[in-house]
């Protein structure tokens, strides 16, 4: 795969991929993403007014994701004291709001989750499976297409095939779990996307895979590559919503859950699931 060394000015310039282009910047470009599309999936009222502010669990994620896959700590760690009695940080205190104004480039966090990050990175490239997959390749690549664009964690050219390589943390990395979130995010949704793009560019097939990382009590590593039809099944779930978008945009309504334009009203019980066929009894 060839990459450009700008960002495209034009949708003609498209599709090409980039590396290195800042997240801000990357926003700022034209181009619906997975994500928006799996907003608009969940509700057309949320996408239409963007989504919510991220957690302290989805910051500190989102900071062990880019160390992972940086060659330098992508953060700031936030002393535990200031000035010169060695006070007890405070946020409110003058000389701590200097200091973090003078570190905006990057997430700030505590040195306990600085340990935590650290850890998690060093278990990732110790980890064999891990290590082979996050090799000869290129990490933040972002691709523009016509249709929309993408920022893939990392990609390699694996002569026959291209790896997409998607790192995930999570409160739970049991393959079950894993299971349930992989459908109630819509990463298979998210593997289709990137599926298009990526063939926008080639003609070998992918393989996506998950490092999924458990962050506490302690750091565990999960690896595991999604399932070709599930990967189908996303796409499909792609061609409908990108319909019911244009729907949405030419009809400028923009309804709220299961097509309702007002919450939901009813009862409500466990899923099936939750329900054995059979109860047996002693």
């Amino acid at each position: 795969m060839n990459f450009a060394k700008t960002i495209p000015t034009n949708q003609h310039d498209r599709p090409c991929a980039v590396l290195g282009v800042p997240a801000e910047l990357y926003r700022q470009q034209a181009g619906i993403t997975q994500s928006e599309l799996n907003l608009f999936g969940k509700s057309p009222l949320l996408f239409r007014h963007g989504r919510g502010e991220a957690t302290k669990a989805m910051e500190l994620g989102s900071v062990v994701h880019s160390s992972v896959l940086e060659a330098s700590p992508a953060f700031h760690i936030r002393p535990e004291t200031y000035g010169p009695d060695s006070k007890p940080w405070n946020g409110n205190a003058t000389l701590c709001k200097e200091w973090l104004a003078s570190h905006t480039d990057k997430p700030v966090i505590k040195g306990d989750e600085a340990a935590t990050v650290f850890e998690a990175v060093n278990k990732v490239h110790k980890h064999e499976t891990c290590a082979a997959w996050l090799r000869h390749g290129n990490a933040e690549v972002s691709i523009f297409a016509k249709f929309g664009k993408g920022r893939l964690d990392y990609i390699a050219d694996r002569g026959g095939w291209i790896d997409v390589v998607d790192v995930k943390t999570t409160s739970d990395g049991r393959h079950r779990k894993c299971q349930s979130a992989i459908m109630e995010y819509g990463y298979h949704i998210q593997a289709a996307w990137y599926r298009r793009l990526v063939a926008e560019l080639s003609p070998q097939p992918i393989k996506y895979r998950f490092i999924v990382l458990e962050l506490e009590p302690v750091v565990r590593i999960n690896c595991w590559t999604l399932a070709e039809q599930a990967i189908d099944l996303g796409d499909e779930r792609v061609d409908w919503l990108l319909e019911r978008l244009e729907e949405c945009r030419e009809k400028n309504r923009w309804p709220d859950y299961h097509n309702a334009d007002m919450g939901e009203t009813g009862d409500i019980d466990l899923p099936e699931y939750a329900y054995p066929d059979e109860i047996l009894i002693d």
